[in-house]
């Protein structure tokens, strides 16, 4: 019983040691002075029959009632954070979902790009700077041919460079009031 119960707080501690990412790993290692402290009052209860040292021995039970106290104080406080903790089961189960909805978008986001690619009209999205400004995003091959302007050096410049002056003189108050308008 001694050595198993030594083995177990081993075992504890390699688990520490290797995975720097338990939670509340000082409550960890009180059960492993906990179990440790343990097994060391069973080895002394084995060596009772050979050589009797009743000092040590309520040293090694006094040091085990007082951690098995302590672990036990600090325990129930914590307990409903480490029930509140997602199981391994749930964490895969959320990754999943997650993956899943980025695939979704992904998709989403391709087939919006294909339409707007293949649309005969003149489509650019800008979006807006903190200072008020917008800076063009995107535009389809329609913007390219429609404005004669080149998509791909104009892509993250600010709409003022990017689009020509009589759109800007027309547009920018409506992207303006819409900004204002949260829309």
């Amino acid at each position: 019983i001694g050595v198993a119960y030594l083995s177990i707080p081993a075992a504890l501690l390699l688990l520490l040691m290797r995975r720097r990412d338990v939670a509340y790993p000082w409550l960890l290692g009180l059960f492993v002075a906990f179990i440790a402290s343990c097994g060391v009052t069973h080895l002394m209860h084995a060596s009772a029959f050979v050589a009797p040292m009743p000092q040590v021995a309520g040293l090694a039970k006094a040091f085990t009632a007082a951690i098995s106290v302590a672990t036990a104080i600090v325990l129930w406080p914590v307990l409903p954070r480490l029930l509140a903790m997602p199981s391994p089961a749930a964490l895969a189960r959320e990754v999943e979902e997650r993956r899943a909805a980025e695939a979704r978008a992904q998709a989403s986001e391709a087939r919006n790009a294909a339409l707007l690619a293949n649309m005969a009209e003149a489509v650019f999205v800008l979006r807006m700077e903190a200072d008020g400004g917008f800076i063009l995003e995107s535009a389809n091959p329609a913007f390219e041919r429609f404005f004669g302007l080149p998509v791909a050096g104009l892509v993250g410049r600010r709409a003022e460079a990017a689009l020509p002056g009589a759109l800007l003189r027309l547009a920018q108050p409506h992207w303006r009031d819409c900004a204002g308008h949260g829309r």
